[in-house]
């Protein structure tokens, strides 16, 4: 399971720091629900990309519940599971096609998170719907 946290830092202060983030601590399985303190249980290591094309290999922590045996893994906000590129070159990708109309030099890439967006309307409308 993931869970997403605020750093509150942007994506090259995080891989500086890399191991010595204040990650935070659960007092409660987010898995099972219960009232239990989750230990650490390691790292995992994982590409990042930013807005200007800087590559970065990152850590990311990983708990495990005691009483479930479910690992929680703690994402910062500024990354998307599964994908390598930043929240911010996404955002900025789309902006670029959608708004501007420019062409971009990674047109393949472009066109995978167009389509993607497009797929996703009704979830983004009903997220902003909610949030407001």
């Amino acid at each position: 399971m993931v869970v997403y946290h605020d750093f509150k830092i942007d994506l090259e202060e995080y891989a500086r720091l890399g191991k010595k983030n204040n990650f935070p601590s659960f007092d409660r399985c987010p898995c099972c629900k219960g009232m239990v303190r989750l230990y650490r249980h390691g790292y995992y290591w994982r590409n990042a990309i930013d807005v200007r094309r800087a590559e970065y290999r990152i850590p990311i922590c990983r708990l495990i519940c005691p009483s479930c045996q479910k690992t929680v893994s703690i994402l910062p906000t500024f990354l998307v599971e599964y994908f390598q590129y930043s929240l911010d070159f996404i955002f900025e990708t789309l902006k670029k096609v959608l708004m501007d109309r420019s062409k971009v030099s990674y047109r393949q890439l472009a066109q995978f998170y167009l389509n993607r967006f497009f797929k996703r309307l009704n979830q983004i409308e009903m997220y902003l719907r909610i949030g407001i």
